[in-house]
């Protein structure tokens, strides 16, 4: 996995499963990350980050390697740069990916336990629809986080 502009290449692969692209260019919390084959994109994946939350954004892989294992790595290797950054829980909104992320250990929440600031995302706020599923995936224990956040504070 290596971290990747929003190019053309990312944006046809987004829309061929209809994954919203509107609000990625000049969002500077979204990052994307991909996995190239022979130079060419064959998966791509995002995250909106706001300290301790953040929001997955459109994982895309191509068709022909579908069924590989690319999407749960690609997911495994985000998680693992998510905890790097102190992220504590993952959020999500799909319509059509509920069983793949369920797999990989997120489960569906209501809307109303949203934190504030990923309500306030383009994506949760307008870009997904209502219907779209939410979903949740702890990264860190919310001790871990205090404790973290209490060594931060100390220093």
């Amino acid at each position: 996995m290596q971290e990747i502009n929003f190019s053309i290449e990312v944006k046809e692969l987004l829309e061929s499963y209809g994954l919203p692209v509107a609000d990625i260019p000049g969002n500077d919390q979204i990052r994307l990350f991909g996995i190239k084959a022979d130079g060419a994109l064959t998966a791509v994946v995002g995250i909106e980050v706001y300290e301790e939350y953040a929001l997955v954004r459109s994982l895309a892989v191509k068709q022909q390697f579908r069924g590989s294992g690319i999407g749960r790595n690609l997911i495994a290797s985000l998680e693992d740069w998510a905890r790097t950054k102190r992220v504590a829980r993952l959020f999500l909104l799909t319509e059509t990916a509920g069983r793949f992320f369920g797999y990989q250990g997120y489960r569906p929440i209501p809307r109303s336990e949203t934190p504030q600031v990923i309500k306030d995302t383009s994506e949760f706020s307008g870009i997904c629809p209502g219907s779209a599923e939410l979903m949740i995936k702890e990264l860190i224990a919310s001790n871990e986080s205090t404790a973290y956040q209490d060594k931060a504070g100390a220093s």
